[in-house]
């Protein structure tokens, strides 16, 4: 059964396919033996309840299914949430800062794909998060929140900041509103189908979060620097595949596309790394939009980025 259902601030329709169990009922009545011209009544059966689809492994599950929710809406954002033990009034002022604060950074250079409104999902426990994502149990046990398409076409479901709730819950107040920001600017440029790198969406991301959270930052540039202060600025940019949620090192790998936009910030402009990401997420292939943007080619930003590094090192 295909169910799709539509939010206040979903940006498209979240929509499954849900499989249910069944079985057959036992007739009500039975023919009688005296009357052997009677008629069997027709077969029967009975719900059992939500079951695994044909393909292997698991399958994505609205939160709605998984457990009992509860939900607020605001002017800018919806929060859903399960179980009894959130706050939806404290995640509702959280979400909504968020987005004021991801729509503000990126007005000065939208996309046509970008959007506004933030919808907010609380799985109550880690399964129900798995579940939702259709992810193999603890798979993403490293990620506090994804923002995550509810769809079979991401480009068109409604995007939605779903949170893990044992790594989130390890967050203090600011570093959890650097989450928040980080996964709005997700929703809100839809990077799901950006063709972007990932160093450049996912960089982009913290650098509107920490621009709003300065405060939360140093850690994370500490992480980088000494890793520089050990072995040296990176010999590359970050790749696409470090950025998986299993692989290794992945706080240094965010940390350095983080700092590889705070860099492009700092020696051109704010507006210009928005202008860079717009024209990268609207599809010019990045060696024409650094071209355009900021007068360079990869190779010359890499060894300015190095450099940068490196006098960061030694301060």
């Amino acid at each position: 059964m295909r169910v799709s259902t539509r939010l206040d601030h979903d940006s498209g329709p979240s929509t499954y396919e849900i499989w249910f169990a069944l079985a057959p009922a036992p007739p009500s009545s039975s023919p009688s033996a005296a009357s052997p011209n009677a008629t069997a009544p027709p077969s029967r059966v009975r719900l059992i309840g939500p079951a695994d689809g044909p393909d292997a492994g698991p399958s994505s599950a609205p939160l709605w299914l998984t457990e009992r929710i509860r939900v607020v809406t605001g002017r800018q954002a919806t929060v859903v949430a399960g179980g009894r033990q959130t706050d939806l009034g404290d995640w509702l002022r959280r979400a909504e800062s968020a987005e004021s604060a991801v729509r503000s950074r990126i007005a000065s250079s939208p996309d046509a794909r970008w959007s506004t409104g933030l919808v907010i999902e609380l799985p109550s426990t880690e399964q129900a998060f798995d579940q939702v994502l259709g992810a193999e149990p603890g798979s993403y046990d490293q990620i506090a929140a994804v923002a995550w398409p509810q769809g079979p076409d991401p480009a068109t479901a409604a995007v939605r900041v779903v949170v893990n709730p044992k790594p989130a819950g390890a967050l203090d107040d600011d570093r959890l509103a650097v989450l928040i920001t980080h996964e709005a600017t997700h929703v809100l440029t839809r990077s799901a189908t950006s063709p972007a790198p990932m160093w450049l969406v996912e960089g982009f991301a913290d650098w509107v979060a920490f621009d709003r959270v300065p405060a939360a930052a140093p850690p994370t540039r500490d992480l980088v620097i000494e890793d520089v202060r050990r072995h040296g600025p990176p010999a590359e940019f970050p790749g696409d595949a470090s950025f998986r949620p299993d692989a290794d090192d992945l706080n240094l790998t965010y940390g350095r596309a983080w700092l590889l936009c705070s860099y492009i910030a700092e020696r051109w402009s704010d507006a210009d790394l928005v202008r860079l990401y717009a024209e990268v997420d609207g599809g010019t292939a990045l060696p024409g939009a650094l071209q355009d943007v900021l007068g360079v080619d990869e190779s010359t930003l890499l060894s300015g980025w190095q450099r940068w590094l490196a006098r960061s090192a030694t301060r």
